[in-house]
């Protein structure tokens, strides 16, 4: 007989054979192979092959398909392979990692790298059997982070980007309502060059309550998205965050947007299960996007010396429902604008409720300590009533003003045509007169013509009457040619 009995067993499972995992309900190992179990009884060695079409528990939402793993030494040590990982939204394919069992109790998941949603993550993960304690060490690069948040925390079309994150982790229990009350431990994580969809656009911001009870800033409100200067304030250049988790909460110790229209700093706690939030968030808005804000985007200024007249008078109440002092916060801790801009409005908004819910946005306030020391409520009133009754009696004046311009003009009018009617009767008198006139200068003209032909005539005969012969004539001619 050995001193130290020896195991020398050869165990082959040619056809598949499923048996539940010890301890979890409704849980399931489906398995073959083959496997030799050889040397010291208490520490044997452990060689072969077994294949794993399935490993699974509905009440964790875990599965792990068609893995393949190879042992070969002290108890369980080897590799594995698998295809496919799923538990709760969380999934990954191509999967592989040594693995080794130590005490019989704690197994260990190392040199684990996997495709995941997109990216590559890699990291270690241990179980203890006998507690369902779970570490996890985690890091992730080149991640769709749209499908990761859905994945994660239920979020459908939250954002867009490319994920890379940093976890450490520690969990307990056998279902996941024990494992998410009982996480502990730290995520950092970068999300590059994407956009807000379903949260954290601007137009999520301002539908906040005390923004949405007045229907003037909630008719200003209703048309940003087609704005294409608030479409774009949506873009980011980078995500921060650094979240710390405990009790079943996500203790949000910091998270940065930078962008080059919108950037902002958050603060608070998430409720993992119950999926909602109490946050602090601190903004920056480039001047650009202020402008397309209309009459919100107006009270954003630092002094106000006359009312805005959609609200008629201004009021200090009114005023500190809508700004408050930046002194009173750390603005330091907003990023800067990413394309560089120094002109800007910075703002506040406490969110508290279901992460999705519009309503949960509680309130948006401008950080601005607006100047309303030249406003005076009573003096505004009674100048605007003064305005009011100066520019009835104006009116009034103007109207009988042009009621008299119009008599006198249509006086002048009638004057004018009377004078024109009567130089008209005067002129047609003249002209009469000078017809009449020309009319008996024609006849005496005529008569004058008359006599003078009738002269002319009398003239001619009486020259012809009167003429002596030819030789006559004659003869005096000669005679008055010699006297000469």
């Amino acid at each position: 007989m050995y001193s130290n009995p020896k195991l020398n067993l050869i165990i082959s499972v040619p056809h598949q054979i499923s048996f539940p995992i010890w301890g979890l309900n409704n849980s399931n190992i489906s398995v073959k192979g083959d496997v030799a179990i050889v040397g010291d009884m208490l520490n044997p060695q452990v060689k072969g092959a077994l294949n794993f079409s399935d490993i699974s528990s509905k009440d964790l939402d875990f599965e792990l398909k068609d893995m393949t793993a190879n042992l070969n030494g002290d108890i369980l040590n080897g590799s594995a392979n698998a295809k496919k990982f799923k538990f709760g939204g969380l999934e990954a394919s191509d999967i592989s990692s040594k693995i080794s069992l130590k005490n019989y109790n704690n197994l260990y998941l190392s040199d684990l790298s996997a495709t995941s949603f997109g990216g590559k993550v890699n990291g270690k993960i241990s179980y203890g059997i006998s507690d369902s304690l779970i570490g996890v060490e985690m890091n992730g690069s080149g991640i769709n982070s749209t499908d990761a948040i859905n994945g994660a925390i239920g979020i459908k079309n939250a954002l867009t980007g490319t994920l890379g994150f940093g976890a450490k982790l520690v969990m307990q229990g056998v279902t996941d309502r024990e494992i998410m009350n009982s996480m502990k431990g730290n995520v950092n994580f970068t999300i590059d060059d994407g956009r807000f969809m379903g949260i954290g656009r601007l137009e999520n911001l301002v539908t906040a309550q005390n923004i949405a009870s007045n229907s003037i800033l909630k008719a200003a409100i209703s048309s940003l998205s087609t704005f294409s200067t608030v479409q774009e304030s949506d873009k980011f250049k980078n995500i921060t965050g650094n979240i710390t988790l405990a009790n079943g909460n996500a203790n949000i110790t910091s998270i940065k947007v930078a962008g080059p229209l919108m950037s902002y700093y958050v603060k608070g706690t998430y409720y993992l299960l119950p999926n909602s939030a109490t946050l602090t968030i601190l903004g920056r808005l480039d001047s650009k996007v202020v402008s397309c804000m209309g009459v919100l985007g107006e009270l954003s200024a630092d002094k106000l010396l006359s009312y805005i007249p959609k609200f008629g008078a201004m009021t200090s109440k009114f005023l500190k429902q809508l700004t408050a002092d930046p002194a009173n916060e750390n603005t330091e801790l907003i990023p800067a604008l990413t394309n560089g801009s120094t002109t800007y409005k910075d703002f506040k908004v406490i969110f508290n409720g279901p992460v999705e819910s519009s309503s949960s946005v509680r309130n948006f306030k401008w950080l601005s300590t607006c100047d309303t020391t030249q406003m005076n409520v009573k003096k505004d009133l009674e100048n605007a009533k003064e305005a009011v009754k100066n520019n009835i009696n104006n009116k009034v004046e103007n109207a009988k003003n042009t009621a008299q311009n119009v008599k006198n003009n249509v006086n002048t009018i009638v004057e004018n045509q009377k004078a024109k009617a009567e130089a008209a009767k005067k002129d047609f008198a003249q002209t009469k007169a000078d017809l009449e006139k020309a009319k008996e200068n024609r006849a005496q003209s005529q008569e004058n013509l008359k006599n003078l032909f009738n002269n002319a005539l009398k003239n001619s005969q009486h020259k012809v009457n009167t003429s002596t012969p030819k030789e006559a004539t004659t003869s005096t001619s000669a005679e008055a040619t010699t006297k000469e």
